[in-house]
């Protein structure tokens, strides 16, 4: 078999054998390192959770290793496993959490501020438009970033550490439904594990890359 594929859902080691056009045969192991899902944990420990306006809630996330939070408005600069958020309308957090090989898992709390409009945080979805890979990935000095978009509306991209603090806003602007393309070039960033965020009115995504 030519470029077999296999998808454990576990450690497992896989046995190749190859054998020639003498009769002799060729083995070679290769070992395929499954990492388990990350696991989050909101508390308060419920889907939703009201307020007064002027008042705060405390939100502590538990389970992965690192955390990045959208959207990063209406929030303290505590660590983002445990923020103060004092919302002045009604809005959903998503806690992302991430393992030490990358595997990522969201979760998310709608906190619900009396006597205003809701503000609508929704997942990125089909009806939007794809987003396309980064590449390169790793990348070492630029990176494109891309979309093929289906709607009109306001993009805007923001760069995060794996800490959930804001690096820099790399693009904001109303865009045409069209295939949108970022040239990213990279400034005074540290090597590392990188978050794109991708914000279209109100829709949110994220995606990770790699700075060497």
């Amino acid at each position: 078999m030519l470029n077999p594929t296999a998808n454990p859902t576990i450690t497992t080691t896989y046995t190749i054998t190859t054998t020639l056009s003498n009769g002799c045969e060729l083995r070679d192991d290769i070992t395929v390192n499954v990492s388990p899902n990350p696991t989050t944990f909101i508390n308060p420990n419920t889907n939703e959770t009201t307020i007064d306006l002027g008042d705060s809630v405390n939100i502590q996330v538990f389970g992965a290793e690192i955390y990045a939070c959208s959207p990063g408005i209406w929030r303290s600069d505590s660590t983002v496993n445990d923020i103060v958020a004092k919302p002045d309308q009604t809005v959903t957090f998503t806690f992302t959490g991430f393992n030490a090989s990358g595997c990522t898992l969201d979760d998310q709390i709608t906190i619900i501020v009396n006597g205003t409009n809701a503000l609508s945080i929704n997942p990125w979805d089909e009806s939007i438009g794809e987003i396309l890979a980064p590449f390169p990935n790793p990348a070492t000095e630029e990176i494109t970033f891309q979309a093929n978009l289906l709607q009109s509306g306001r993009l805007k991209l923001r760069l995060m550490d794996m800490q959930g603090r804001e690096v820099a806003t790399v693009f904001d602007d109303k865009v045409a439904r069209n295939n949108f393309s970022l040239n990213w070039k990279r400034t005074s960033e540290a090597s590392g594990l990188y978050l794109m965020l991708w914000e279209f009115d109100g829709a949110v995504s994220t995606q990770k890359f790699w700075l060497e």
